[in-house]
């Protein structure tokens, strides 16, 4: 699989970008409660999360197994 994850600090804090084949195509960040994590998908996606989880694990498992569909990824579509 080509999924990466990369940890960086932003002005709007702690997040964790999510890049496939080398394309940054969406952000893992924590809810405003910090229940669980939520994956935005887009590079400029701030309001709608795609899919959340209280394991950061979990979340990435799912990641994996919906970005292995690639006509998703590559219409920008996530369902």
């Amino acid at each position: 699989m080509d999924l990466d994850y990369l940890e960086v600090v932003t002005d709007k804090g702690w997040q964790i970008e999510v890049r496939y084949r080398g394309v940054h195509v969406g952000c893992i960040r924590r809810s405003a409660d910090h229940a669980r994590y939520e994956y935005y998908h887009g590079t400029l996606n701030d309001f709608a999360y795609a899919y959340s989880n209280s394991s950061l694990d979990e979340l990435k498992r799912l990641l994996s197994v919906r970005m292995a569909r690639t006509p998703l990824i590559s219409t920008g579509l996530m369902v």
